[in-house]
């Protein structure tokens, strides 16, 4: 028997003992005969030598999982992910939920803010519908006003984030899902966090940094301006916005 005969008996061997990863073995017992050759053995004197395809074909057989514990393994890699998912599955929804609430309180900002800065009131759209505010001087509304409006920059900033980390989170949990379960060769390199270029993220700290500056400002100039204009602490109780009936 030489190489040739050798390697071709080897290979119908591992393949009927289902050995996986047969081209390693045979690629290994083909470096084997050349390195038997390279010392001057004859292909037939190395065949007689080494164990029978079939020996060999019976070792590495021995050496695969059992369907059994393949099935097992299966089972408790898909037991696994159902957990994780159940475990990551609440804390993404809560995370989608904040950016709903800064969503809506984006809009809130904008619309009570524009209406501080344009009028300083309330503006009434037909007999039932109305955008309330109590009534306070022009400058005191207009604080607050350019406060509401910085405060749509910080809830945009935040909705970002939060999406950012959301959709991170779910890529991460995607390719580790694929990976555990056998769908992908490699596991996932994806960071568990968001990732900005650093311009991005200078630009994103400016404006939010502004943003903040101006909010933290004009609420304490709105709030020092009603004390001052109204000449007490307790301006609501001024400017009536209290019923006598509720001030006990």
């Amino acid at each position: 028997m030489d190489k040739k005969e050798y390697l071709s008996g080897l290979k119908k061997a591992l393949k009927k003992a289902g050995v996986q990863k047969n081209d390693d073995v045979i690629a290994e017992y083909a470096q084997l005969f050349d390195g038997k050759i390279a010392s001057g053995y004859g292909e037939e004197e190395i065949a007689a030598y080494l164990p029978s395809p079939d020996e060999v074909a019976s070792e590495f057989g021995d050496m695969q999982p059992s369907n059994k514990l393949e099935s097992a393994k299966k089972v408790l890699r898909i037991v696994c992910a159902v957990i994780v998912h159940i475990l990551t599955w609440p804390f993404i929804t809560v995370l989608y939920i904040g950016i709903a609430v800064l969503a809506l309180l984006s809009v809130s900002s904008a619309v009570w803010g524009t209406l501080c800065v344009a009028a300083g009131h309330g503006i009434a759209i037909g007999d039932n519908i109305s955008f309330y505010m109590p009534e306070m001087p022009y400058i005191c509304a207009l604080f607050f006003g350019i406060a509401l409006l910085a405060s749509i920059v910080l809830s945009i900033a935040g909705m970002e984030g939060l999406r950012l980390i959301s959709v991170r989170l779910y890529k991460v949990l995607m390719r580790w899902h694929k990976s555990i379960l056998g769908k992908e060769a490699t596991p996932p390199q994806l960071p568990g966090h968001p990732v900005i270029t650093p311009k991005m993220l200078k630009t994103i700290h400016i404006f939010i940094i502004f943003a903040l500056v101006v909010f933290v400002f004009a609420a304490i100039a709105g709030f020092a301006s009603m004390f001052i204009i109204a000449g007490s602490l307790e301006p609501w109780h001024v400017w009536g916005w209290i019923e006598p009936g509720l001030q006990g």
